[in-house]
């Protein structure tokens, strides 16, 4: 069974797929650490960036300076789709590469963006996280990415169209 695990920031996603790591012994695919691995140097991904917002989205390493490319996306729609569009494409296909090495019975897709991914095609249900609680949806934020108040406040929080 393939489930798809879906909310905003903080909602408590990771959560829920540790819970069922735990109780059913899951496998979690993490679309976010899976961005993460494919922007690194010499990848195909980071390439595909390169040729869409340019080369001064690099760092002096050549590593992906992804708080200016997130300055580019988040005052941009245009810019912001045009990523989302190279990104969805590359998460999906190592989603799907993943899944089809795996032997686990019951896998968890953490994805935020699983519905704008179209990932929930692969998914047999899809679990959407609330959070009622914004102060405590902040708090995890704040926490998961080691970050004070006053800087959380400047950074938008991208919440998709329904």
């Amino acid at each position: 069974m393939i489930l798809g695990i879906t909310g905003s920031s903080g909602a408590g996603k990771s959560t829920v797929c540790e819970i069922l790591e735990r109780k059913y012994s899951s496998q979690t695919i993490n679309a976010d650490k899976i961005a993460k691995q494919l922007s690194k140097q010499g990848t195909n991904y980071l390439q595909e960036i390169i040729q869409n917002f340019g080369d001064d989205i690099l760092l002096e390493d050549g590593e992906l300076n992804r708080r200016k490319l997130a300055n580019i996306i988040y005052s941009n729609p245009e810019k912001r789709d045009e990523l989302n569009n190279i990104t969805f494409k590359y998460i999906k296909n190592e989603i799907k590469e993943q899944i089809a090495k795996s032997n686990n019975n019951i896998i968890a897709i953490d994805a935020p963006l699983l519905l704008e991914a179209n990932l929930q095609e692969i998914c047999d249900k899809t679990i959407a996280v609330i959070s009622e609680d914004r102060n405590l949806q902040i708090k995890r934020i704040i926490k998961r990415d080691n970050i004070d108040k006053e800087r959380y406040e400047v950074v938008p929080i991208y919440i998709t169209k329904d």
